[in-house]
């Protein structure tokens, strides 16, 4: 399988259950009326979630341009909606199970064992390196991306985040280090607890 850059639709689908159950479905279709003609085919306007399906993979760049058209019809900051929204879709994954799961025996260093199997569960391509990873700070590295776009960097911060939280801890910081779209050569997120 080529790896291009897609996210797996099962990532994001509970985060546009929440968009619907806030804003309606008329939002929903004002979303697509105003997504680039580009991204259309992608979406049904009078289907539940656009029609987006879990185990489908979606490019990053329509999975961006989709949040940030979210945003400009919501009136929302888009970073406040990034993280409604991947809350929401890391949520709705983690099921009540897994979420006592993540509570009761997962760490931070547990999730860093395994942060490229966890990525690759969403993502067809990059790769993830913890750079760091101790009882105060979880400092990683996204490398590898085919093509890069700066809103699913956020999400993919936020919802790192909501994991982290997830296994018990209190973020204090969460912060993006370094971007591609900066002109850097990998993304670097740092997280404090």
């Amino acid at each position: 399988m080529q790896r291009t850059g897609n996210l797996r639709g099962s990532s994001i689908v509970g985060g546009l259950e929440f968009f619907e159950r806030c804003y309606g479905r008329a939002a929903s279709h004002e979303v697509v009326s105003v997504l680039a003609p580009q991204w259309r085919p992608l979406v049904k306007p009078n289907v539940p979630l656009l029609g987006l399906l879990p185990s489908r993979l979606y490019p990053y760049p329509f999975v961006g341009e989709l949040v940030r058209t979210m945003a400009r019809i919501a009136k929302r900051d888009e970073d406040v909606l990034i993280r409604e929204l991947t809350n929401a879709a890391v949520d709705s994954t983690l099921g009540t199970v897994h979420r006592l799961v993540l509570r009761w025996v997962a760490t931070p260093r547990d999730y860093a064992s395994r942060a490229q199997e966890v990525w690759d569960q969403y993502h067809d391509a990059g790769r993830v390196t913890v750079l760091s990873v101790n009882d105060r700070e979880y400092l990683v590295q996204i490398s590898d991306l085919p093509v890069h776009d700066v809103t699913v960097c956020k999400i993919c911060l936020e919802g790192r985040r909501r994991i982290l939280e997830k296994t018990g801890v209190v973020i204090t910081d969460a912060r993006r280090e370094k971007c591609v779209t900066w002109g850097h050569d990998v993304c670097v997120m740092r997280y404090r607890f």
